[in-house]
């Protein structure tokens, strides 16, 4: 089926324990950082298909696994000792390099001469720690939390250097669906990663990020396994230590959520609002996560150039589909068992989509983000609402049913920003067709100027010292 693959969906879709001069404000300070840093790979991998391992796709300049003879091309089957020919492996094997440690790769190199097999070698070299994130205009600390699930999580803190030491309002932000760690050393082509960045230096306001379980620096189990209430417990727990920090205005907190996050952030403030005074959804949605799944499906089918006839066709498969898979709590293997006749609809894994485990769309399935919006508007929370233009993962429709929400309240409470020629993932394009095939994307920060604007218009203090 034509359209964009899945991890190009997926891309789009927690007290600290500080280091260096901000742990003196941090309560628990006394107690040692536990988590070490991840590894600097130098090198992209994809999944080689069955029994082949994984293949690499690109290799820094400088890398030390270039240096140590690792090319492009190669197939990577054990590392460690670990055999990583499933990808599942690979990534737990990968995840428990830590940055200093010592890697020995064997590998299967494809001959270049027609007719060749391919030769085994073995590597053997040093992953150094990923270089820590610098946004010009803040310092930075970074931090460790426990979750209440167990789990020792990264937290990244980020304050206005020009602030001093008094209390600051704060944002926490909340994330996405995919296993991207919220921590952008090097932003790249990512649009959120840019907002996060122009957020921390513009707003005025201290900002708090955390990464997910089995994400980052984070410990827990793979995050493709990973659940979404392991994940609610991270965001809750980044929440109350906003609340417990002594650089904070804890009555001045607002939550600022990303993509899937955008739907997860009026959920926290509902169930816990106090010192709440703002929710800002970027990209998030309204509707069951059913509803929104047929919605991305039939656009994902009209943009693809599919004849009328055949997205209604596909759609009657995909409501068969997805009932049983959302509804039913099945995996797309047990529907697809059932029913062969849909084998040829579905383009994803056999357990997963967008890179989550199936369990994760079930929990998903039962969050009510309009009931949540609602409670936000009868606590007289103000929100803002950010959706591009060029968006064709979530619906302008969602954006409007929280404005509405929001509104109906109470006059003005809710706010929405359109961003042009933007989409799910804030880079700008030229056209609809463009921002569909991820073709001239570039990142012109309108998003953030929305957002930024909002919280000096609303709360007096953000931008300037207080």
């Amino acid at each position: 089926m034509a359209g964009r693959p899945a991890n190009r969906l997926a891309s789009l879709a927690a007290g600290a324990l500080l280091v260096g001069s901000a742990a003196a404000q941090n309560p628990d300070a006394s107690a040692p950082e536990e988590l070490r840093r991840r590894a600097e790979w130098g090198a992209t991998f994809r999944h080689a298909g069955r029994d082949s391992g994984v293949i690499v796709t690109r290799l820094a300049p400088n890398s030390a696994a270039r240096a140590a003879g690792l090319r492009v091309g190669d197939h990577v089957i054990v590392l460690n000792g670990r055999d990583v020919r499933d990808p599942a492996e690979f990534r737990n094997a990968q995840r428990a390099i830590r940055g200093g440690d010592s890697v020995i790769a064997r590998l299967i190199r494809t001959r270049s001469i027609e007719g060749g097999g391919g030769d085994t070698a073995a590597i053997r070299f040093l992953v150094p720690p990923l270089a820590r994130e610098q946004i010009p205009g803040t310092t930075a600390a970074y931090g460790v939390l426990r979750s209440p699930r167990g789990y020792l999580l990264r937290t990244l803190i980020t304050r206005p250097e020009s602030a001093g030491t008094g209390r600051l309002p704060a944002i926490l932000f909340v994330p996405w669906l995919s296993c991207d760690a919220v921590e952008k050393p090097d932003p790249g082509g990512d649009g959120f990663a840019h907002l996060l960045r122009d957020v921390a230096a513009g707003s005025g306001m201290l900002l708090l990020r955390v990464e997910k379980p089995g994400v980052g620096d984070s410990d827990g189990p793979d995050c493709s396994d990973g659940s979404l209430a392991d994940e609610l417990a991270a965001y809750r727990a980044a929440l109350a230590h906003l609340r417990a920090r002594t650089d904070v205005d804890t009555t001045r907190i607002v939550i600022l959520g990303g993509s899937l996050g955008g739907s997860l952030a009026p959920i926290l403030v509902a169930e816990s609002p106090d010192g709440i005074v703002g929710v800002i959804s970027v990209g998030g949605f309204t509707k069951t996560w059913f509803e929104h799944m047929m919605e991305i499906e039939r656009r994902r089918l009209v943009l693809s150039g599919q004849p009328p006839v055949a997205v209604n066709e596909a759609m009657r498969g995909f409501a068969r589909f997805y009932a049983e898979y959302l509804l039913g709590r099945q995996t797309p293997t047990q529907v697809l068992t059932a029913h062969p006749e849909l084998r040829q609809l579905w383009y994803d894994e056999p357990e997963h989509q967008y890179g989550r485990h199936a369990r994760y769309f079930h929990e998903l399935q039962q969050l009510n983000p309009e009931g949540a919006w609602a409670t936000v508007a009868e606590r007289g929370i103000p929100g803002l609402i950010v959706w591009g233009e060029f968006d064709w993962i979530m619906s302008r429709d969602d954006q409007d049913r929280a404005v509405a929400i929001l509104n109906r309240r109470r006059a003005g409470a809710g706010t929405l920003a359109v961003i042009p020629r933007t989409d799910h993932g804030l880079m700008t394009y030229p056209d609809e067709a463009s921002a569909f095939a991820d073709k001239g994307a570039q990142y012109d920060g309108r998003a953030a100027q929305a957002v930024i604007a909002w919280l000096r218009e609303r709360f007096a203090g953000a931008g300037r010292r207080p």
